[in-house]
């Protein structure tokens, strides 16, 4: 997670370019086959993920970006409003941003 978050970070210093393949490996990391179907962390901590019939996840690129694209959203969300806490649009998500929309409260 800390992690996910310094790629977000490090992204909007850097490049888009360093974001699209920080998300890219977000999505997919538990189906790269060189790493054995293991994420980084997933290695290091000697985790696994697997499908619900125990299958490795080595190759399933579309089971590895369905499972983990809920994660890469709500880690950009996060990501844009710490950076934005300080702008005119502190407190919108960025689904808010894109739509331009906000959330009131209702009397």
């Amino acid at each position: 997670m800390i992690a996910s978050v310094l790629g977000i970070v490090l992204s909007f210093i850097a490049s888009p370019l360093y974001l699209i393949g920080w998300a890219g490996y977000i999505l997919v990391r538990d189906a790269l086959p060189f790493l054995d179907g293991q994420s980084i962390g997933k290695k290091l901590l000697g985790l696994r993920a697997v499908t619900a019939e125990g299958k490795s996840l080595s190759g399933d690129f579309k089971s590895s970006a369905l499972r983990n694209v809920p994660m890469l959203i709500a880690i950009v969300e996060l990501v844009v409003l710490i950076i934005k806490k300080d702008s005119p649009e502190a407190g919108l998500r960025l689904g808010d941003q894109l739509a331009n929309t906000k959330v009131i409260t209702d009397k």
